[in-house]
């Protein structure tokens, strides 16, 4: 029932807000795979609830490739022209993309695949469909899919339905910041491992991307000037096309064009993608992941694109309205994850250095990690917990921007705190916060009553004397910046489970973190002479 529940809430977030359906309106609903009939059932039924006129369009992966394996150049090509004759009457178009096994799409051949791209691709999808309809691409949840993710297929559903239903008008809202200031950049520089790629994205539309185009959504993106790329990038995610599951893609840009590429796997098939068309080696789209339900990789090049913390370059065709010139059969988006989870990295925008593992490092811009650090920190009590924060204890030490977001938040969620802070004038205002305050010299006495400790303060305030008077399996969550106030060797040897919490405002609530982090950056560059920025290294 409860999955039913969120179906129906996902076609109508769809229909109404996706591709605001009106009445009257012709939409073109096409799906694939043998798990989609119930929601396009549900779609079928809001489309008609809302006054529009629905068709809808079976295309399994093992139809296409029945076409692909026997069929002439000549035959897809009459089979595009009668897709493109009904795609140029929609209004509307919704793809529900669901695999029950991605490496059908293999079956044909490169060749062939390279064939329909740019026979039935090219001429139905991106000279029809993506310019002149309101359309949304999406996933739907499959067992196939919770196995490449390494989930249950109830945990793989909850991740699903968290991501793509998120609230996206505020999203948006948040985003708008980071769009100004993209817009007001020239150059672009990737440094990570394995990295160094430089461009320029001047005067290249910026587009905000919240439930229109695609669900799970939570990107803002540009293009490269077509012909500025030039450096070396390498890939950490899953690459899937063509039924293939490209691993360590790395490229090597001269003047705008892939001229060098490898992989861990498949590299003549990579090549021969490379070579699709004239516009196949060269860039169509740069872009930020950020929706923040999405802190992992899942082989799914939909979900893996919006990872916070990442960023993305397509090869191929131009994306939406950031026109850079290029034209193919093509766009394949390949994703590069900085947390430092994966390895780190660094975003430059015109010589200032943006982001860097996920955390935001200019002294204008510290104070601005509080509220993503806060509720990130929530999600590490509530996944590391097997209690709910309501009527939990916690005890929080310090009470300086970041110790208030926190404590305020979990006062809001009706646990009870407790503040140990050096300052009468903190504890003070922790006690009208509605929390309870002690001197930190207060913390040998405090600690046996609490098993959830959050740290704050960047000093030595968990040595082991006072480690030892936590109660066995005590979670603490240390958000100080490195070192950290806690003694973690010490933690481990005595069983508690310590967490350094270092990069949180990246990898959970990064479109919040973007959004803030532009607002103030694009002050600092209005503000600074260009002599006066700061030097990539």
């Amino acid at each position: 029932m409860e999955k039913d529940h969120r179906l129906r809430k996902l076609a109508q977030n769809v229909l109404q807000n996706s591709v605001c359906l009106q009445p009257g309106e012709k939409i073109y609903i096409e799906t694939s795979g043998t798990l989609t009939t119930d929601f396009l059932t549900v779609l079928i039924e809001e489309t008609i609830r809302l006054g529009a006129v629905p068709f809808y369009y079976y295309n399994d992966t093992l139809l296409r490739n029945a076409l692909l394996c026997n069929a002439s150049e000549r035959q897809i090509r009459e089979h595009a022209k009668l897709h493109a004759r009904i795609m140029e009457q929609m209004d509307a178009y919704v793809g529900i993309r669901c695999v029950d096994n991605p490496i059908d799409a293999a079956v044909p051949g490169m060749e062939q695949n390279t064939v329909f791209h740019r026979q039935y691709a090219k001429p139905v999808h991106f000279d029809i469909r993506i310019p002149k309809t309101k359309w949304c691409l999406l996933r739907y949840p499959t067992p196939v899919m919770a196995f490449q993710s390494n989930m249950s297929t109830e945990e793989f559903e909850d991740f699903y339905f968290s991501a793509c239903l998120t609230d996206y008008r505020r999203m948006y809202t948040a985003m708008q910041p980071l769009v100004k200031l993209m817009e007001k950049t020239d150059k672009v520089r990737i440094v990570a491992p394995e990295t160094d790629l430089s461009f320029s994205i001047k005067n290249i539309p910026v587009t905000a991307c919240h439930g229109l185009r695609n669900i799970p959504d939570g990107e803002v993106y540009s293009a490269p000037v077509i012909d500025s790329v030039n450096g070396k990038i390498k890939f950490n995610t899953i690459c899937p096309q063509n039924g293939r599951m490209f691993t360590g893609i790395s490229l090597t840009f001269r003047n705008g064009k892939a001229v060098e590429a490898g992989a861990d796997n498949y590299v003549d098939d990579l090549e021969k993608i490379l070579d699709t068309d004239s516009g196949s080696r060269y860039t169509g789209e740069f872009a930020f992941g950020l929706n923040p339900f999405i802190n992992r990789a899942v082989g799914d090049t939909l979900f893996d694109e919006k990872i916070s913390g990442s960023v993305h370059l397509a090869l191929g065709n131009f994306c939406g309205n950031a026109c850079n010139g290029n034209r193919s059969g093509i766009h394949w988006d390949l994703v590069q994850i900085q947390t430092p989870e994966y390895g780190g990295g660094e975003i430059w925008f015109d010589d200032v250095l943006i982001r860097k593992d996920g955390r935001f490092l200019l002294p204008e811009l510290e104070c601005l990690n509080a509220v993503p650090t806060a509720e990130g920190c929530l999600e590490l009590l509530l996944r590391l917990r097997e209690r709910t924060i309501w009527e939990s204890g916690f005890l929080v030490l310090g009470y300086g921007r970041v110790g208030r977001a926190v404590a305020r938040r979990l006062v809001l969620l009706g646990g009870r705190v407790t503040v140990a802070a050096r300052s009468p004038e903190q504890r003070a205002n922790a006690r009208c916060a509605g929390c309870r305050a002690a001197p930190l010299t207060a913390l040998p006495t405090l600690l046996p009553s609490f098993d959830a400790v959050i740290n704050t303060i960047p000093a030595p305030v968990l040595p082991r004397a006072l480690l030892q008077q936590l109660p066995g399996g005590a979670l603490i969550i240390d958000l100080a910046s490195l070192p950290g106030g806690t003694d973690f060797a010490a933690a481990e040897e005595l069983g508690l489970h310590a967490e350094h919490a270092l990069a949180l405002p990246g990898r959970c609530a990064p479109q919040t973190a973007g959004a803030l982090i532009a607002q103030t950056v694009l002050a600092i560059l209005e503000e600074r002479d260009p002599d006066e920025r700061s030097t990539a290294p």
